[in-house]
């Protein structure tokens, strides 16, 4: 479960803590400006520092990172019921339900929670909306998997989110009827943004009874006798957001005489140090060996006789020379370390799960997605004069394979998470400066400044990118 929201500025007469979660306090944040005019909608198609900033308003982004990103809990009421609301809705969910295909168990959850535990109530096949709204006055609650494949604002907002913390962002939304609570306690194992788009819903926070910090992975659910009393028991009503971290236990049930939206946003899943680690020590230690006889030669004669879990109190000075002999190759070890390639062999994997790019209507007009058939076989807007831009800084990345030079990219990634996988674009090895030149700079680019290429090479690179679709184009003014 999980989302996020705005306001004035924090602290003062209007930041109150309440103490909790781990020994830290929870901070409720109510801002007052603003209070009863609607606000207008925000613009999506901001840079993404903004649609973060908007988001978790009136916090300022430093003082969340400082204070709870990771840490504890943060609850924002606004009292501006209609802040989340260009994001979804009820009407928006009828919509996608009447005008496509959502699949039971791949699109959309239909559960109740009854008695202590979650029951999931999907059909066979396609849900259409009027089973789905009997199913949710009957009492059940509904969850969404990927809305934001249906809905462009949703789309738009996680694609900004995607290039802001730079790994993949992921949405639900959670119906829930009147009085009612579709899941069981539980924590997960990503950091989680409630944005509350429609009513309300009471929110009840627990400690993690395992004492775990950041836990590599969800829970299974908890019966009401494992969790104690709540350290934090919240309503929050729409336009408020209530974040909290990995490993926080929580539940949620609407009150009664009001069912609730919500949208839960997810991210940082598996994107931690123990990750890039893993890359780093597997790539370091696979060179250290190609590169370093030392990590070849054999290992002692008849070494499990002394060495091993049930032989602790074998033969010691042989013990501690095999430990020392190991600890003095595992020191070494970073003599091959390549930070960078362990960098890139996780950004590779991210770029893999994310959502592919959502662009303005006026980068749409720029893209090859923009340009009709017609305008295609007529002529190709990349040429020496014209000016090229990548898409977006996160949204591919170049690494060298072993005879070419690989572009690995999310522009042709499915909205529905592996739908299907995209593959990298290969090129040359002489086109490596002037690759790192498109990818590396934020600014418009003039083809003819391509480094390094004569300029066919140069119209050849940019034209290519460009009909992949990873690369903006302003054609040359006549």
């Amino acid at each position: 479960s999980s989302s996020s929201s705005s306001g004035a500025s924090a602290g003062g007469k209007n930041a109150a803590t309440t103490p909790g979660m781990a020994g830290h306090g929870v901070a409720t944040v109510q801002p007052d400006v603003l209070q009863q005019e609607d606000l207008p909608h925000f613009d999506l198609s901001a840079s993404p520092a903004e649609v973060f900033a908007w988001l978790i308003a009136p916090i300022e982004p430093a003082q969340f990172f400082s204070e709870y990103w990771e840490k504890k809990p943060l609850i924002i009421q606004r009292k501006k019921r209609n802040y989340y609301e260009q994001l979804f809705g009820s009407g928006i969910i009828d919509e996608i339900l009447k005008q496509n295909y959502i699949k039971y168990g791949t699109n959309i959850d239909v559960v109740r929670y009854e008695n202590g535990k979650r029951t999931t109530l999907n059909p066979e096949g396609r849900a259409y909306a009027s089973v789905v709204w009997d199913a949710f006055e009957d009492g059940c609650s509904l969850r969404m998997l990927n809305p934001h494949a249906y809905h462009r604002p949703a789309w738009r907002l996680m694609s900004a989110l995607q290039d802001y913390f730079g790994c993949m962002v992921g949405c639900n939304t959670y119906s829930t009827p009147a009085g009612s609570q579709g899941f069981a306690p539980h924590y997960d194992d990503i950091e989680a943004f409630i944005l509350q788009i429609e009513g309300a819903k009471e929110w009840r926070l627990y400690e993690n009874m395992s004492g775990e910090r950041l836990p590599l992975f969800s829970s299974p659910d908890f019966s009401q006798g494992e969790l104690g009393k709540p350290v934090i028991q919240v309503t929050v009503r729409a336009g408020d957001l209530l974040y909290f971290p990995r490993g926080a236990v929580h539940q949620a049930v609407s009150p009664p005489g009001e069912a609730s939206l919500h949208v839960t946003l997810s991210a940082y899943q598996l994107n931690h140090w123990g990750r890039y680690m893993e890359k780093l020590v597997s790539q370091s230690l696979s060179l250290a060996v190609q590169e370093d006889a030392t990590f070849r030669e054999g290992m002692p004669i008849n070494f499990g006789s002394y060495m091993g879990v049930s032989k602790s109190d074998g033969d010691a000075k042989k013990r501690q020379a095999f430990t020392k002999h190991a600890e003095k190759l595992f020191h070494q070890l970073l003599n091959h370390a390549s930070f960078d390639a362990a960098a890139d062999a996780m950004l590779v994997e991210s770029l893999h799960d994310m959502l592919p790019p959502a662009l303005s209507n006026s980068e749409l007009a720029m893209s090859v997605l923009g340009r009709s058939i017609r305008e295609r076989v007529e002529s190709h807007p990349v040429t020496k004069f014209a000016d090229i831009r990548l898409l977006r800084p996160t949204c591919a990345r170049l690494v060298a394979g072993d005879t070419s030079l690989l572009v690995h990219h999310s522009t042709e990634n499915s909205r529905t998470y592996h739908e299907m996988e995209s593959k990298p674009l290969s090129f040359p090895m002489e086109m490596a400066e002037a690759l790192e030149f498109i990818l590396n700079s934020e600014d418009w680019i003039t083809v003819c400044s391509l480094p390094n290429l004569d300029e066919d090479a140069q119209i050849q690179l940019a034209g290519s990118l460009y009909d992949q679709g990873l690369v903006l184009c302003r054609p040359e003014k006549d």
